[in-house]
């Protein structure tokens, strides 16, 4: 039998896998519910292989939940999207510029790196200075004391 897991495997699954395991464990050790010294017993690989394999399995049963809980709205970013694509829209009228609005941004964004690559390096560093530049023109400074917060 061969068992192969990749990359995405690790991050998609074993990773939140594990962290669910530790919350559970953690959750019923609190309340009784887990003997840890009988687990503590147990030989080291075992508890290793035991905790990998449910960490996994965690994984798998919780990623659809994750995945509906991304389709939630995100506030400001995705308010800040259709802005974007509104724009668009108004600056290249037409049924494809309508097609292509309705296309994911970081798609577009994954394309033009390809096709141009030298645009896009541009564009990256033009939007780095002008986020620092905007913060640091625009971001107030701190309150000096609790006055200032009322």
């Amino acid at each position: 039998m061969n068992i192969s897991v990749g990359i995405y495997d690790l991050f998609a699954y074993a990773i939140p896998g594990s962290l669910y395991l530790s919350l559970l464990i953690y959750l019923s050790d609190r309340q009784s519910w887990l003997d840890a010294e009988g687990l503590a017993k147990l030989p080291t690989p075992l508890l290793i292989a035991i905790a990998l394999i449910l960490s996994y399995v965690l994984g798998h049963l919780t990623y659809p939940i994750a995945s509906l809980l991304d389709r939630i709205p995100r506030g400001r970013f995705d308010a800040a999207m259709d802005a974007v694509r509104r724009a668009f829209v108004e600056r290249a009228p037409g049924e494809r510029a309508e097609a292509l609005s309705r296309t994911d941004l970081f798609l577009i964004q994954a394309g033009a790196e390809i096709h141009h690559p030298e645009a896009v390096a541009e564009s990256a560093a033009w939007r780095s200075f002008t986020t620092w530049s905007s913060c640091t023109t625009w971001c107030p400074a701190p309150p000096s004391s609790a006055d200032e917060l009322v």
